[in-house]
């Protein structure tokens, strides 16, 4: 596992972590992690974080706990996958393309799940035929809920349940999700090069890449 790929697959977690975390500091485990194809250490984790900081992405780190640590997010973009950095150089907006980096990824890892291509994987991406699918971290969650439900309609508040924190869900509308929704939909069809999330009237969504659209 290359130095960068460790730090992606950190930038992974803290994205994650956010996604399902309270307003606040941010309580984040660096124990040690062992897969069948790569290891992370928690020193080589807490060394990560150290930079991060430095490089002002998050602020206030503090040891809570043998293999727990404590701090916030300063709002400055992780840009784990370099695209903020890539379009600013070429004086566009962020564009919705498909990454090929090896660097920024773990190789040879085995899939978590996986339909029709589009896989999750243990280091935190989510990946089409091996292109990772650059989603931030509540997005990648509302694309491995309808991955896990093939071809099941996915309503609203289903969405809610299963993606918004419950002291949220409240004051989320159905025209976030909507949004959340149109997002995902409007990346994948970048990689499946056609629609796979279908809407039914009134009623939500469902993920059918087997679809003749």
């Amino acid at each position: 596992m290359t130095p960068a790929a460790k730090i992606r697959f950190v930038k992974n977690r803290i994205e994650d972590q956010v996604a399902i975390s309270p307003k606040g500091p941010i309580a984040f485990s660096i124990s040690d992690i062992y897969a069948k194809t790569f290891n992370i250490f928690s020193d080589e984790q807490y060394s990560i974080l150290l930079k991060l900081e430095e490089e002002g992405y998050l602020k206030c780190l503090v040891p809570i706990a043998k293999y727990k640590v404590k701090f916030e997010m300063t709002g400055k973009p992780l840009d784990p996958f370099g695209l903020i950095a890539m379009n600013a150089a070429k004086g566009k907006k962020l564009a919705r393309v498909a990454i090929k980096d090896t660097l920024l990824m773990t190789k040879d890892l085995e899939p978590e799940f996986e339909v029709s291509g589009l896989a999750s994987y243990s280091d935190g991406t989510i990946r089409y035929k091996d292109v990772i699918v650059p989603l931030r971290g509540q997005i990648k969650d509302l694309c491995r809920m309808f991955m896990r439900n093939p071809k099941r309609l996915l309503t609203r508040d289903d969405i809610k349940e299963n993606i918004i924190d419950a002291d949220k869900r409240k004051t989320v509308s159905k025209m976030t999700i909507s949004k959340y929704v149109s997002e995902l939909r409007n990346s994948l069809k970048v990689h499946f090069k056609k629609d796979v999330i279908y809407s039914q009237k009134d009623e939500g969504w469902y993920f059918d890449p087997n679809k003749k659209s």
